[in-house]
């Protein structure tokens, strides 16, 4: 006989049990049934984060395939220039601030035309990374070099 054999052989007769083995299953399923829909629930708000996560996706995929579509032939006029940029930009004397006033130039195209000097024309821009035909198109109305 073991330990906790002897413990619940010593209780008294006398003491009734407080709760019926009924009683006891039943608090015992509600239990359970409240373990299941607390884990449904989770499960669910688990799913509804996956998938804003994965529309997220989608939407930046999107745009990017959006924005990675150039024209072939790019409606750019010379009056369309902004204000702040009145003249072509000389890509061999420019500094990354005035390459930067062009349109379709960041901080990250602008220190790889720096980086890739001189040129001879502005064909030979894309020996930068990031450049390409497209791109020295859209850029021809604003770049000069001389």
């Amino acid at each position: 006989m073991g330990i906790y054999d002897r413990d619940y052989m010593r209780r008294n007769d006398d003491d009734e049990p407080t709760e019926t083995p009924r009683e006891i299953a039943r608090k015992g399923n509600v239990l359970a049934f409240s373990i299941v829909i607390g884990l449904l629930l989770v499960a669910g708000i688990i799913l509804r984060i996956a998938s804003d996560h994965q529309a997220e996706i989608g939407e930046k995929r999107i745009a990017g395939e959006q924005f990675q579509r150039i024209p072939e032939q790019s409606p750019v006029v010379v009056s369309e220039m902004p204000t702040k940029l009145r003249r072509l930009v000389d890509v061999n004397t420019a500094t990354v601030d005035e390459l930067q006033a062009v349109p379709y130039v960041g901080a990250a195209l602008a220190a790889a035309i720096i980086s890739h000097r001189p040129y001879d024309s502005l064909d030979e821009l894309d020996k930068a990374p990031g450049i390409g035909k497209r791109k020295i198109e859209m850029l021809r109305p604003y770049l000069t070099v001389k």
